[in-house]
């Protein structure tokens, strides 16, 4: 019992997203399935800031779909293969200035004499929104027409893996805890990345391949099934060729590298209600996490409004920084072989620079909200049990 109780002692102290102790270590039965179509959504809202003067916002819209299915040659191991896309996506930056030459330090700015002039006097402060055409200009030229941005689309890549449940309270009756550890392969998409316009608009993929490790462990209380997992998303860097969105050659064979994640994800699933002997089950799921994006070498222009053409032919390094999440799901299993789930999230970041060449960072006020729909399903051949009933 001792694994079990370091389990759920652990599962309290950290979170997860969206996800259930019963979903996060499930396999399916030998000689079954499991699929799933799962829609997810999400909205930024924050600001850019420079030198302490918000210097314009910026909001990021989000739609992504997922279709992932599992099959399990034997008891205890899965073959996985999972369709990531991004049907939609979109970056808007209200109020975004032209970014000037600063004479002084030879870089990009978007501060104006005026605002600095009015950090000496009375310290840093929102300027009137608007941008500026030349260096040494006393006032704040009239607003753009329209925000600046861009939207993105596409396939983000495969994942090919592999699942393995070493343990699990299926097995045998007093087995301590449920583990489920994976390993899966991303296929890379160079040509439409979200570094390079595809068309009218650029694509959404990462661009390189990518591996992700990561490992489940769960236990079934009961009225409540604490939980806890753990994830290693490493991105690849990859050769671009980044087009603007005429078409023409910006950079050809520009060396990208996304940033990576690592997390410590966890949480509770507290059972409301269920008739073992039909399969039915209703649960909320309470949740959260704590994370760290690592640096990344991206290309200029897509996580700032304006930038200067300094910077078009080499990579620019966005900086590392961690984030929180905090989630309410509702977890539906009807008749053995029917699931759905369903809920919302919150994420927020600490600061952190977008690109190395300027002296711009994200605002503390930036907050992301996510919402999902998943509708999945499980099966076996005849003589195996897709769903086996819980013990009591």
């Amino acid at each position: 019992m001792a694994v079990g109780r370091w389990v759920a002692l652990a599962a309290w102290g950290f979170g997860v997203p969206s996800a259930g102790a019963a979903e996060v270590t499930d396999m399916p039965a030998e000689l079954g399935v499991l699929g799933s179509a799962t829609y997810r959504g999400s909205r930024l809202d924050g600001g850019l800031e420079e030198d302490g003067i918000r210097v314009g916002d910026r909001r990021f819209l989000r739609h992504d779909a997922l279709v992932h299915l599992e099959f399990a040659p034997l008891e205890g191991l899965a073959l996985t293969v999972e369709a990531d896309a991004t049907p939609a996506m979109q970056w808007e930056y209200p109020g975004g200035r032209t970014m000037l030459l600063d004479p002084l330090t030879g870089t990009g700015t978007y501060l104006t004499e005026s605002d600095r002039a009015a950090t000496e006097d009375t310290g840093p402060s929102s300027p009137e929104t608007g941008t500026t055409a030349t260096t040494g200009t006393t006032t704040t030229a009239p607003a753009k027409r329209g925000a600046p941005g861009f939207e993105a689309g596409g396939l983000n890549g495969i994942w090919f893996g592999v699942a393995a449940a070493p343990f699990s309270q299926l097995y045998k009756r007093h087995q301590a805890a449920n583990w489920r550890l994976d390993l899966a392969f991303r296929t890379g998409s160079a040509k439409h990345s979200l570094w390079t316009y595809n068309g009218d608009r650029r694509g959404s993929s990462p661009g390189g391949t990518a591996l992700r490790v990561a490992g489940a462990f769960s236990s079934d209380y009961g009225v409540g099934e604490p939980y806890l997992t753990a994830e290693w998303l490493k991105e690849n860097k990859v050769k671009v060729d980044v087009l603007d969105a005429n078409g023409a050659a910006v950079a050809k064979g520009l060396e990208v590298r996304p940033g990576s994640t690592l997390s410590s994800t966890g949480g509770v699933e507290i059972v409301a209600w269920e008739a073992l002997e039909k399969g039915h089950r209703v649960a909320f799921d309470l949740s959260g996490t704590f994370g760290y994006k690592s640096w990344a070498d991206v290309a200029t222009g897509v996580y700032l409004p304006d930038t200067l053409p300094i910077g078009e032919r080499l990579p620019v390094t966005t900086s590392e920084h961690v984030f929180a999440r905090f989630g309410l799901g509702f977890d539906v299993h009807a008749a053995r072989h029917f699931r759905a789930k369903f809920g919302t999230n919150a994420t927020f970041r600490t600061p952190y620079r977008l690109e190395h060449l300027y002296s711009v960072y994200t605002t503390p006020d930036s907050w992301e909200l996510g919402w999902f729909f998943t509708l999945g399903g499980t099966g076996a051949v005849a003589g195996n049990s897709a769903d086996p009933p819980r013990t009591e």
